[in-house]
């Protein structure tokens, strides 16, 4: 503090204040000084101002996280708070229960944090906009900004109000820039709206950037009917920051399936149909009065995938799914049709599966039959619902396979001869509606149809017939979700139903199994995940999908880094040993036809291996002879010694 030379009346002179803080000092920690001006000419004339100084403590070094564990902020990693807390109240916090509220212009100032050493570091972070708390408006933003090492704040990441409120969390990762790759990296978390607008932040991360690698490359498997298989896959983290990764089996279409050359073709209807906004506001839920709207046409004999993998093809596209009307009603389980069980806008259930079925990646072994179109797999609520809508719709019923969604009865006075049955094989389950007519419909205005689940994930709906009454063009076909916001819609109130049509719908990578599905990987260190191959239900042929791993590698052309999987199906040729002409049995007649093919060029057993009695691998004379000491001399059986 020096002494400063005369100041003139209304003029001014300017001293300095050094300030020093031993790098033994914590963050947050304070120190208040007074300092004194007193006039030389006059010492009666004294002024004094207080400073207050507050440690930003020493830099911490990276990872650097934050889940928000406690119901209050710790101020040990924060420098300056000004209005920001903590609620327990968000839908879904990645780390629960807590997570960081940000309402209005709150502002909340990190510690510093030493980012230097690395070319490459990321900025990381979970939010949810709304969730159960106040919309922000148009302008209202969340943003996010770095100190960077010239010492100006640079905007870092903005989340923009005027986006649609959520009800889940979306993660955000950010790749620093050089200017922030230093040791005294600091970042802010602000608001810039009112007191009603409500972000959650959670699980806010710092770090170096890891770098990905996998092994193997590509995975092919050679299996039977009803066979499974695995294999091994290794990540592996070569960088200085944690990996982590997420791992998704996709299909991959091709042109030699139905639906990858629809797919090639562009003759695909999309898994969400676009509607006018307003359009299922109009829309008038009157039990007996049908106030639809009309859905738009349906174009082409395919459609989807959804966010799941799930496709639709029907039997008018080619090579698409066969009509193979299964009849079970002799054979199958005859479900009462009345009022207290399977009666107008009702359900019953659970009934068994027989096998288990997996539905959007979970497994069943149950399901119920709901009268108004439509089977599904639990919760049951909703499951009286008339009113067909678009599939996802994220309103109840969820879980369903809509094979024909309208206000349908089975009591209907006029219609007495519907039925309900369903027939398990332990690798099928076929549910025939017999005579299935809507609310209030004319006598013999019904629908004959079935839906079939198979072991292997497929689900085939079928037409076998439809009365020229019975208004398909109010009715629903589609899937949807547990959770009601993934899904696949075939038609909505529209004209696309007809006699002798099938449906299938189908997940094309329904028989790749990946666990775990997400991990963590340290510096330097590596996980196996185990991949599972089963083939139950699955026709012979060849299948394809790939192993998608996304993670938080910043290379783009490793993210996400795909693992082309191949599966081919064969069926081993069922054939008896030494029954060269394919009888059936082994006998004299054999001989003959061997003879004929080894010296007079008869056509050859079929298979080869068949008239390979004494399994030395080729068929000759010796085969012959074999045979002759079996049928007349009882020599031994053939193929008695084979390996």
């Amino acid at each position: 503090i020096a002494t400063v030379g005369p100041v003139n009346v209304a003029d001014s002179a300017i001293f300095l204040v050094k300030i020093s803080i031993p790098a033994s000092a914590p963050l947050n920690s304070r120190d208040t000084s007074m300092v004194k001006a007193r006039s030389t000419g006059d010492p009666d004339i004294v002024a004094a101002a207080f400073v207050t100084t507050i440690s930003a403590g020493a830099p911490v070094a990276v990872p650097w996280y934050e889940p928000f564990p406690s119901a209050s902020i710790d101020m040990s990693r924060w420098m300056t708070n000004d209005g920001a807390s903590v609620a327990s109240n968000a839908l879904g916090t990645p780390s629960p229960p807590y997570s960081l509220l940000i309402d209005g212009s709150d502002l909340l100032v990190s510690q510093l944090i030493d980012i230097s050493g690395q070319d490459a570091a990321l900025f990381m972070y979970d939010f949810e906009r709304t969730g159960p708390g106040f919309a922000p408006e148009s302008g209202d933003d969340l943003v996010f900004e770095y100190k960077n090492s010239s010492g100006v704040w640079a905007e870092l990441s903005r989340q923009y109000g005027s986006g649609a409120d959520m009800t889940e969390f979306e993660a955000v990762q950010i790749p620093l820039s050089s200017d922030a790759l230093y040791g005294s990296f600091q970042f802010r978390i602000s608001g810039n709206g009112d007191s009603n607008d409500d972000w959650y932040i959670d699980d806010i991360r710092i770090d170096f950037a890891p770098s990905i690698s996998v092994f193997p490359t590509t995975l092919d498997f050679m299996l039977g009917p009803d066979e499974s298989a695995e294999s091994e896959i290794v990540i592996a983290n070569g960088g200085p920051g944690t990996l982590t990764y997420s791992v998704q089996a996709v299909p991959v279409f091709d042109r030699m399936s139905a639906f990858g050359n629809a797919l090639f073709l562009g003759n695909v209807e999309p898994a969400h149909p676009a509607y006018p906004e307003g359009y299922f506001d109009e829309l008038i839920d009157v039990k007996g009065v049908d106030d639809h709207g009309r859905g738009p046409e349906v174009r082409f004999d395919a459609g989807g995938p959804d966010n799941y993998g799930y496709i639709w093809v029907d039997s008018d596209e080619p090579g698409g799914p066969v009509f193979d009307w299964m009849d079970i009603q002799t054979t199958g389980i005859e479900v009462p049709i009345r009022e207290d069980s399977l009666g107008d806008d009702n359900f019953v259930g659970p009934l068994p599966i027989g096998f288990t079925f997996t539905y959007y990646g979970v497994a069943y072994d149950e399901f119920y039959i709901a009268s108004n179109g439509f089977i599904g797999f639990g919760p049951t609520d909703g499951y009286q619902r008339r009113e067909n809508t678009i599939l996802p719709d994220g309103v109840a019923p969820d879980n369903i396979i809509a094979w024909c969604w309208d206000d349908l009865n089975p009591c209907d006075g006029n219609n007495t001869t519907c039925q309900v049955f369903y027939e398990s094989d332990g690798n099928q389950l076929v549910i025939q509606f017999v005579d299935y007519p809507e609310y209030q419909a004319d006598p013999g205005d019904v629908i004959n149809a079935e839906v079939i689940l198979y072991a292997s994930g497929r689900i085939k709906c079928q037409y076998l017939s439809i009365a020229p009454g019975f208004e398909v063009t109010s009715s629903t076909v589609g899937i949807e979700n547990v959770a009601g916001d993934d899904g696949l819609t075939v038609v909505f109130d529209a004209d696309y139903l007809k006699d002798g049509l099938a449906v299938e719908f189908s997940a094309p990578a329904q028989w790749m199994a990946i666990t775990p599905t997400e991990g963590e990987v340290a510096p330097e260190d590596a996980d196996t995940l185990l991949a599972t191959v089963n083939t139950t239900g699955l026709e012979e042929g060849d299948y394809a999908c790939a192993i998608n791993i996304y993670s938080n590698d910043p290379d783009e052309e490793e993210n996400p880094w795909s693992i082309p999987v191949s599966l081919t199906i064969t069926v081993e040729p069922q054939y008896v040993c030494g029954d060269a002409d394919g009888s059936g049995e082994v006998d004299i007649d054999d001989i003959v036809f061997l003879i004929s093919y080894i010296f007079s060029g008869g056509p050859p057993p079929d298979p080869m291996e068949a008239g390979d009695a004494d399994c030395s691998g080729d068929v000759d004379i010796d085969d012959v002879t074999y045979l002759v000491a079996f049928v007349f001399s009882g020599g031994p059986e053939p193929c008695a010694d084979c390996p």
